[in-house]
């Protein structure tokens, strides 16, 4: 596997798209400072995976992004591609796990924070390019990227952080990660088991109480299936008779509806007649307005043509007034126009004058100028020298300074270093107390999870009783609901019932129009007691009966006196109509007594019980009326011995006395049930009470059973909190004795890191001691060198000091002078604005006299003007008048066709008023019948509630298809009795729970998953503890062995070390623990490093340049070990001598054709070394540029060439791209799309 190329597009500078090709053993990137070459290293970084904005040098990760420049505008998106070969080996293996000769890996980040990884142009996670990363010795924190600072860290790194650079190359890094994912699983999986151990036991509790549930469930389907049949086949036989009766009612109602059209379209045409009776008439009236208007505006016309006439013979005597006056106004103009000709000579005569004065002036300026110039040179060089003292001893103070802060900082750092040994200490105090606390704490969790099983148990018997009340109390709650659902059924049945019947009393049903009227005037007819239907009661049953012997009589209005009598006649000759009256009056005649042995015979009397006011007419109305049980028995007894009586029909039929026999309903049809539907209401209203008090108490015993069922939920629901509670406890007591363990484990590795601390701090701290020695004898000299360089500077400034003093002198007499020739300058303007002022005023005094002129020759023209208007307003004013006179004449006329016309109104109104009355008659009779259909709808819709609430189903929808099919013949009464007795049969039932069937399902189920679920955990758990063992063993081995290669390669005779300090001793070492047991899976690393002619005693005393070959040593045996197939070395030569460089160079070349180097450099005998450059350079401020360069072509400071830049233009023209600006989110996509399509033009 092989780098090939690094393409960048809108990455920090790089703000167009650059591509930079690895196809050399060494390839070298060089420019000057800030140009952008490290932004190479922190896109290979940013690729692979690093998150870490400061590792990126920035504060944000969006700061990657190209943020503009002087003339660019900032980006939306920064992509990065890194381009490898993954060509088979011999034995056609690949490095990377893609079967693809070519892996291209990218990651693009927007400017509104959306990021994505991209593997061939398919987006992946991050997670997927480090695996493909894994044991390949690349990534963020891998050996194969050493940054410019990074190589010195490496030496004075902590033993861990050491550790983990040998472990990728161990390969161990893969494993290790394996292993922890493996820890949390494990950790997952055992957290799992026990919570699914316990929804188990709970989830086999609840099944036993469900099946007894699901059982009854499918006892009342069954049930309910075969009520809901006969329920519909009743009810559906019951709709069919109520629609039955509908259609009879409905065709009745058409043959009225179109009488009240034919009349209705009469009374329509008379209106039409009378209104455009009534619109003629408005017309006239609105031209008879018109013209009342039209005379108005004559005379507002005649009234505004005088005023005019008046007003323009007004301006007229003004416009003589005006030409008076600008004929003396010209001759003053020209007296003043000779009187500025002198003033305008004089002023030309001053300005001569002044002029000479200001040349002399400006003469003896220019003298004093040129002396204060050579005296202002004079003091500019001697203030020169006086900088150059200070500038020296300014720099000598800064060294000073210098010296101090590096002793401060030293000071500084010594200070930290015991703090921190401080916080050591105290942190390794604060591991021991936790681990006491950790320990009683793992005690205490025992004791607990112990307790909390012994609850679990005692809760589990109390929740089994509270179930078993629970469904006592639902049945008990289910009956007692059913029952009062059932009587507030029946209350609203009675109560629609009750409703209708008061409806058809307050609308008077079966009453003529004139028996409404007379009591609709209760006022007028003070002596009416009222009807006489009314005035008699009898018992339900036979009411029928008396209202077939009265018959229309029940309408009759019974009266107190003759006058109401009289009133009411004359009322109805007014109005028309007729009626029956009844006179109150004292004393009841005594009825006719039936024959002897007629016992299945009884008197009509005998039936009824009259109201005072009606008792006499009601004796004399029925005093020979009898009823028989039969119509046969009637006629037997009209033609023997009850002849000359009525005799009424159990059944309905009447024989009158005179023989005549009525049956059948009179056409006031409803008059004759006016007796019975009072009676029902009264029965009805006693009803309604009746049932009312038994809800009210019914609700109570509810609310009381309600109560308690609500108690024992409670309780039952308390139980099964502290149930779950309980539970809860003890799994969440074993999770915590895990973790405890987890801890105490911690604990233990902690306080062998902390050992390891202490001793490396004890180290730092005596190497700042001889640092802060050596900063003392420099501070000395540097001091004497201060007391020399303020000596010079006193003398430097005084003569200085001297020559400004001559130079001020100088200036101060050229200010005279030059304030002389400010005056003398001064006055010449003076003079020049008089003469201006003179011209000015002649030319605005020739202009006025001009603009009098011309407004004379106006005035003239406008009195003509004027003496033309007052003529032409004369003229109109006598038009007008002739027209006012004729407009006179024509309104007398509209008068005379206003009157004709409202006589004619009033005679189509009378015949209108007529056809409304016959109308409302017919409406009358048509609003009766509507009353009884809407009765037999009421009772219609009364059963389809009934039914959709029972049943839920719409009987209106079902009707039809029901009427067309073939049916037998039902017995109504069997089918009612069969839908009493399922009723009362699913009422046995109580409370059914019809959700238990499924949810004994998906119990069953649920239990066998988790049965499964325990088994597969279990295995689970198993499998994971062996993969965490044979993990551990396969990296302890694999460590191992590369640990033993990497030292011998390091610290060996022939090794890395002894090749570049060309001689000396180093050894690698794993830090034992506080035991003295080295652990190959956790110790870290430690580095011995002897250079030739010295034995430091640790590291830190060593100077930079050791320490950077040290750690390359290191490096370079890391990758004699295990090659990464690419190194990139960022200013790592930059600490080394020449002959370290040449050392450096040399040890390279042992992995030629194993893998390839990125050198990023300012040292030419590196560049040299190099196969191939690219610069990167700023041609333009704040956009980097890739330029293919020689050695000769790079400056002593990294700059580039102007050749090389030329070449480069020369050969790869700039392409103009288009900016993508950030202030439209829209753009996103398109920097995407652009980045894209530059990085693949450029390739």
């Amino acid at each position: 596997m092989r780098l090939a190329k690094v393409t960048l597009a809108g990455f920090k500078s790089f703000a167009d798209p650059v591509d930079f090709k690895f196809d050399a053993q060494r390839v070298g990137i060089v420019g000057p400072n800030g140009c952008g070459k490290s932004n190479v290293v922190d896109a290979v970084k940013w690729v692979l995976g690093e998150r870490s904005a400061k590792s990126l040098r920035g504060a944000a990760m969006l700061d990657v992004i190209f943020a503009g420049s002087a003339v660019r505008k900032p980006l939306g998106a920064a992509t990065v591609t890194l381009s490898f070969e993954n060509l088979p080996d011999a034995k056609g293996e690949r490095t990377l796990p893609l079967d693809a000769d070519h892996v291209d890996v990218a990651r693009r980040l927007y400017r509104d924070g959306r990021s994505e990884y991209l593997i061939n142009g398919q987006k992946v996670r991050l997670k997927d390019v480090k695996d493909l990363f894994v044991d390949t010795g690349v990534g963020t924190a891998a050996y194969c990227i050493i940054e410019q600072g990074r190589v010195a860290k490496l030496v004075d790194a902590s033993p861990i952080e050491r550790r983990s650079i040998l472990e990728e190359a161990a390969g161990v890094a893969k494993f290790k990660l394996r292993r922890v994912e493996a820890e949390r699983k494990l950790e997952r999986t055992e957290t799992n088991l026990v919570r699914t151990r316990e929804q188990l036991a709970s989830t086999e509790r609840r099944l036993r109480i469900v099946r007894s549930q699901a059982e009854k469930a499918r006892s009342f389907r069954e049930l309910d299936l075969r009520f809901r049949e006969q329920r519909t086949t009743l009810a559906m036989d019951q709709f069919d008779e109520i629609q039955t009766r509908l259609v009879g009612l409905t065709s009745r109602l058409a043959d009225l509806g179109n009488q009240r059209q034919a009349l209705q379209e009469e009374v329509n045409r008379l209106e039409a007649t009378y209104q455009e009776a009534e619109i003629a008439r408005h017309e006239l009236r609105d031209e008879l307005h018109q013209m009342d208007q039209r005379m108005l505006e004559l005379d507002g016309t005649i009234e505004q043509a005088t005023q005019r006439r008046d007003l323009v013979q007004r301006q007229r005597s003004e416009a003589e007034d005006q030409l008076s006056e600008g004929r003396s106004t010209l001759e003053s103009l020209a007296t003043r126009a000779r009187e500025l000709l002198a003033l305008h000579e004089d002023a030309q005569d001053a300005l001569a004058a002044t002029a000479e004065q200001l040349q002399d002036a400006e003469a003896r300026v220019d003298e004093l100028s040129e002396t204060a110039t050579t005296l202002h040179r004079d003091a500019e060089r001697a203030a020169q020298e006086a900088d150059m003292a200070r500038v020296e001893r300014e720099r000598q103070s800064n060294r000073r300074s210098q010296i101090d802060a590096s002793r401060r900082a030293l000071e500084g750092r010594r200070k930290t270093l015991e703090e921190q040994t401080q916080r050591i200490d105290a942190r390794r105090t604060g591991l021991l107390e936790e681990r006491s606390t950790l320990e009683q704490n793992r005690k205490t969790a025992e004791e607990e999870i112990h307790a909390a099983r012994v609850e679990v148990e005692r809760d589990e018997t109390i929740l089994r009783e509270h179930d078993d009340q629970a469904t006592k109390l639902s049945k008990q709650h289910g009956d007692l609901a059913q029952e009062l659902a059932d009587i507030r059924h029946q209350r609203a049945g009675v109560g629609s019932r009750l409703h209708l019947l008061e409806e058809m009393r307050q609308a008077r049903e079966g009453l003529t129009d004139a028996v409404k009227g007379i009591l609709d005037q209760t006022d007028r007819f003070t002596g009416v007691h009222g009807l006489l239907g009314d005035l008699v009661d009898t018992s339900r049953e036979d009411a029928a009966l008396v209202e077939a012997a009265l018959g229309r009589d029940l309408e009759a209005i019974v009266v107190r006196d003759l006058d109401t009598l009289e009133a009411i006649r004359t009322h109805l000759v007014e109005t028309g109509g007729s009626t029956t009256v009844c006179l109150t009056q004292d004393g009841t005649p005594s009825a006719t007594a039936l024959p002897d042995g007629l016992h299945d015979i009884r008197h009509i009397l005998d039936l009824v019980t009259p109201n005072p006011h009606a008792a006499h007419a009601i004796s004399r109305m029925l005093a020979n009326t009898a009823i028989a049980p039969s119509m046969n028995r009637a006629m037997d007894l009209a033609r023997g011995p009850l002849a000359g009586w009525r005799i009424v029909v159990a059944d309905g039929p009447v024989i009158e006395a005179d023989g005549r026999i009525k049956v059948g309903q009179s056409r006031g049809g409803s008059t004759s049930g006016w007796l019975s539907r009072r009676l029902e209401m009264a029965e009805l209203d006693g009803e309604m009470r009746g049932l009312d008090d038994r809800i009210s108490l019914m609700e109570n015993d509810l609310a009381d059973l309600l109560a308690e069922s609500e108690e024992a939920r409670t309780r039952q629901h308390e139980t099964s909190q502290r149930l779950n509670n309980a539970m809860n406890v003890v799994v969440d007591g074993e999770y915590r004795l895990q973790r405890l363990d987890n801890d105490l484990h911690r604990v233990q590795r902690d306080l062998r890191s902390v050992d390891a601390e202490q001793d490396e701090l004890s180290t730092r701290m005596r190497q700042h001691e001889i640092e802060l020695t050596s900063l003392a004898e420099q501070a000395r000299t540097v001091e004497e060198t201060c007391r020399q360089a303020d000596a010079k500077q006193e003398e430097c400034e005084a003569t200085a000091k001297t020559q400004r003093q001559r130079w001020h002198e100088a200036q101060e007499q050229l200010a005279s002078a030059r304030v002389d020739v400010g005056q003398i300058g001064e006055k010449l303007e003076a003079a020049r604005r008089d003469l201006r002022h003179a011209e000015t005023t002649r030319e605005d005094n020739e202009a006025r006299r001009r603009e009098v002129q011309e407004q004379q020759s106006r005035r003239s023209g406008q009195a003509d003007q004027f003496d033309a208007a007052i003529i032409e307003a004369e003229r109109e004013i006598e038009t007008c008048s002739a027209r006012r006179t004729q407009a006179e004449s024509e309104h007398g006329q509209l008068e005379q066709r206003m009157t004709e016309m409202a006589e004619s109104q009033t005679s189509s109104g009378t015949s209108l008023e007529q056809a409304r009355k016959q109308h409302s008659v017919l409406e009358r009779d048509h609003h009766a019948l509507e009353l009884t259909r809407r009765e037999t709808e009421v009772n219609r819709e009364h059963l389809e509630d009934r039914v959709l609430e029972e049943l839920e189903l719409d009987v209106s929808q079902a009707y039809p298809a029901w009427k067309e099919a073939d049916r037998p013949a039902i017995n109504r009464a069997e089918v009612e009795e069969e839908v009493a007795e399922l009723r009362q049969q699913i009422k046995s039932l109580g409370n059914v729970n019809l959700d238990a069937i499924e949810e004994e399902g998906q119990l069953e189920e649920r239990n066998e998953d988790l049965v499964k679920q325990v088994e597969d955990i279990d295995q689970a758990r198993e499998q994971l503890e062996s993969l965490i063992k044979e993990l551990e063993e396969v990296s302890r081995t694999r460590f191992e062995d590369t640990f033993a290669t990497i030292k011998e390669c390091f610290a060996g005779p022939q090794g890395t070390f002894r090749q570049l300090f060309g001689g000396g001793s180093a050894d690698l070492q794993m830090v034992a623990d506080e035991d003295g047991e080295v652990d190959m899976l956790n110790s870290g690393i430690e580095i011995k490093a002897k250079p030739p002619g010295k034995k430091p005693r640790v590291n830190s005393q060593l100077s930079g340049g050791e320490k950077a070959m040290t750690a390359i040593a290191l490096l370079l045996a890391i990758f004699k070990s295990k090659p990464s197939p690419f190194c990139i070395l960022d200013e790592v030569d930059a600490p080394l001598d020449d002959a370290n460089v040449e050392r450096f160079l040399g040890a390279l070349d042992q992995f030629r054709g194993l893998s390839h180097f990125i050198i990023i450099t300012h040292n030419k005998r590196t560049m040299i070394d190099c196969e191939r450059l690219y610069g990167v350079t700023q041609r333009e401020r704040g956009v980097s540029q890739r330029v293919a360069v020689q050695v000769d072509e790079v400056g002593t400071d990294g700059r580039i060439s102007k050749k090389a830049i030329e070449r480069q233009e020369e050969e790869e023209p700039a392409q103009v791209l288009p900016l993508v600006e950030t202030n439209n989110p829209q753009n996103d996509e398109v920097a995407a799309a652009v980045a894209t399509t530059e990085a693949t033009t450029t390739a």
